[in-house]
């Protein structure tokens, strides 16, 4: 366990809630456990939610760093935030707090459409594979309930791990389900795609935007290896805003490497100054 979340979970000066106190500030952990705090006491109760561990950087720093959200007002999303846990955008939406882009803080993001989008891609994963024949290591047909147990058992994100957490969740290759059908699943209706191919690898980002003008990113890499060690793909799923990738983007083309894009996004993202 996190040394920072089982400090926190001892129930000594502040004390943990499993909501968040209407109009108090105070400290939100990635598991959801709320930890008051008055207006002049953020880095006090960060010191004490820290315990002995040290660190150069402040207290606060290294809570945010570690996915820990600061409870006062309005939650401003930095380019450098991590991205919020499922249990987090609950307790948010439960406390009516919205999220607004650092840079933009007229724009909302609406933690309830984000959760229902997560809920709906889950169960879209889970039909899909209904529709698959899927083998265990051995080669022999399964049903999706033994699919996901021998992929649990072997250390790989499962499912429920990606219900769970789905911003952080990053799915491995499992060799038997092609990832390339599992993203197409994800981005159904997507209208926004940038591909960056150089050789070993193949670099994909796809934007959904919701209703709300929240966009969720699925992010796919294949790692071309050689015949003998096969290939590897990664994925993983998060919230974005004009300005999360506008580095990373920036520098694969500085690079040399020409994208392919559809849509105005990123044409419009890799434009901007």
């Amino acid at each position: 366990m996190d040394k920072v979340i089982e400090k926190a979970q001892q129930p000594e000066r502040f004390p943990k809630t499993d909501h968040i106190v209407p109009g108090s500030d105070g400290w939100l952990s990635p598991s959801g456990e709320f930890f008051k705090a008055n207006k002049d006491q953020h880095k006090e109760v960060a010191d004490w939610i820290m315990g002995n561990q040290s660190s150069e950087l402040p207290s606060t720093e290294v809570l945010r760093n570690k996915g820990w959200i600061l409870i006062n007002g309005p939650i401003f999303r930095t380019d450098n935030a991590l991205n919020y846990t499922t249990n987090q955008l609950n307790k948010l939406s439960d406390a009516n707090i919205p999220i607004v882009g650092a840079y933009d803080g007229s724009k909302e993001f609406s933690s309830q459409e984000t959760l229902d989008w997560t809920k709906s891609a889950t169960k879209n994963i889970s039909d899909f594979l209904d529709g698959q024949d899927l083998l265990d290591w051995s080669g022999n047909k399964i049903n999706q309930d033994e699919f996901w147990r021998e992929i649990g058992d072997r250390g790989y994100p499962t499912l429920e791990d990606f219900r769970k957490d789905p911003f952080h969740t990053r799915f491995a290759d499992f060799r038997r389900v092609r990832f390339i059908d599992v993203r197409d699943v994800l981005t159904r209706g997507y209208q926004d795609e940038i591909i960056f191919d150089h050789g070993m690898e193949t670099y994909t980002l796809r934007l959904v935007k919701l209703d709300s003008g929240e966009r969720i990113c699925v992010e796919y890499t294949f790692h071309h290896h050689d015949r003998d060690s096969g290939n590897e793909e990664h994925m993983n799923i998060y919230v974005v805003d004009n300005f999360t990738f506008k580095d990373k983007i920036k520098k694969y083309i500085s690079s040399g490497i020409k994208p392919q894009i559809t849509g105005d996004y990123f044409k419009e993202l890799i434009e901007s100054k």
